[in-house]
């Protein structure tokens, strides 16, 4: 499979699990509307902020998979800057001390 395929299928995957935990909340919430949250003395209402939380992290997950695919299409290579080298590259000046 196309790797940009596979990117947006990531996306659609992920916009599913987060609309099914979603409508799950939705659920709940509807069931139990008197549940709040508290901390520190203060209540406020706790579906609301878990919901718009969730929605939130979903639609920020989808970006960045579709951004990532519409990179892939263009032709970039995402792991051509990457900052982290695999630990099995070894380079001469790296580790003075050792011998291989």
């Amino acid at each position: 499979m196309n790797p940009a395929r596979l990117l947006r299928l990531g996306a659609f995957t992920f916009v599913l699990i987060g609309g099914g935990i979603t409508a799950w909340l939705v659920d709940k919430a509807i069931r139990y509307p008197d549940i709040r949250a508290a901390q520190f003395g203060f209540e406020a209402p706790y579906w609301p902020a878990l919901i718009a939380f969730v929605v939130l992290c979903t639609g920020i997950g989808a970006y960045m998979q579709l951004r990532a695919a519409q990179r892939v299409e263009e032709g970039e290579d995402l792991y051509a800057q990457r900052h982290r080298r695999h630990p099995s590259e070894k380079y001469p000046d790296e580790y003075p001390d050792q011998k291989e």
